[in-house]
């Protein structure tokens, strides 16, 4: 009886690490994408044009024309970027508890804009309707259902002090 709890308990280690690199996975998507995102912001704040207007030169035209527009967008982009960090070192965290918290706070966020930008996207004033912004909305919807998932529904083995497997 003791080899097959000895059995059952390796093999709920294995699905928590298993789970435990889904989310390190759902990390690196993030962190990854915010990076690319902001760092296309903050080095050409034009760049952002297709998720505005029209998506085309026009919208380019009016971002450049606009310097405090230009600077939102590299404020924003920087926080992107920091985001990214943060997003890519929480890998490395072992505390289950720090990582539930962070899982939780990530899955508030990613709401919070997925909410914004498709009322942004509906009121179609600033954000396109084209392809771009509805990627961009499904984007951090998308990043909910992943946040939310882990941090709500599937927690308990996923957050265990699993120790540092990297």
């Amino acid at each position: 009886i003791s080899v097959l709890i000895a059995k059952i308990n390796k093999i709920r280690k294995m699905d928590a690490l298993s789970q435990r690199r889904r989310l390190d996975t759902l990390f690196v998507v993030t962190a990854v994408s915010l990076l690319v995102v902001g760092a296309a912001g903050f080095l050409v704040p034009t760049s952002w044009a297709v998720l505005f207007d029209d998506g085309g030169a026009k919208a380019a035209r009016h971002i450049q024309g606009r310097l405090h527009l230009k600077e939102i967008i590299r404020l924003f982009s920087a926080f992107l970027m920091g985001q990214a960090c943060v997003i890519w070192s929480a890998r490395r965290v072992v505390d289950g508890a720090v990582r539930r918290d962070m899982t939780r706070g990530l899955f508030c966020s990613t709401v919070l804009m997925t909410v914004a930008l498709a009322q942004a996207h509906q009121r179609a004033t600033t954000l396109s309707r084209g392809a771009h912004g509805v990627a961009f909305v499904l984007f951090f919807a998308a990043l909910s259902l992943g946040y939310g998932w882990f941090g709500f529904y599937q927690p308990p083995a996923v957050f265990r002090g699993l120790g540092h497997e990297h």
